[in-house]
């Protein structure tokens, strides 16, 4: 993300030439913003977290149907699972300590991502390994979300902290 805090967040998703890929843009709200997904400035996917759930949730809207992004609670890593859609049971797992994550789903690898640890701003190098239709918009869907969830991390380590 370009912002460490904003109200309104976005980010550029480059190809592996650097060329603008995708543009995820969050817009203010109240409690949760809906963040807009466009390629080439086309609205392709729309990820909104869901104001009342047990878990934390994001609502997922795309070409391919609607889908939702779940949060592990009791895991010792960046955990999700996808309920819905046609990657059902999918899960994207993730190791805190080295800011990299898998994507896998029916015991295949969808995509693999790696952080940097010393960035003045998040940068994953993502590969998208499954060539199936819509593994990359799905793909793109669970970064973004991931983005979410860590930007949320941030803007509450230093509420708390100050």
């Amino acid at each position: 993300s370009d912002r460490l805090l904003s109200l309104k967040g976005s980010i550029e998703i480059t190809d592996q030439t650097g060329t603008p890929a995708y543009d995820a843009a969050g817009e203010f709200a109240l409690f949760y913003p809906e963040w807009t997904i466009s390629k080439n400035g086309r609205v392709v996917a729309r990820v909104c977290r869901k104001l009342f759930a047990f878990r934390p949730t994001w609502r997922v809207s795309c070409g391919f149907g609607v889908f939702h992004i779940v949060k592990k609670i009791l895991s010792f890593s960046e955990s999700f699972y996808v309920e819905g859609g046609p990657y059902d049971g999918a899960e994207v797992q993730g190791r805190v300590i080295s800011r990299n994550f898998d994507i896998s789903h029916g015991g295949r690898t969808v995509a693999c991502a790696t952080g940097s640890l010393i960035s003045l701003r998040d940068s994953y190098t993502v590969e998208v390994v499954d060539e199936s239709k819509h593994a990359e918009i799905f793909t793109v869907c669970a970064m973004v979300t991931h983005h979410i969830v860590d930007e949320r991390g941030i803007l509450l380590s230093l509420l708390s902290s100050g």
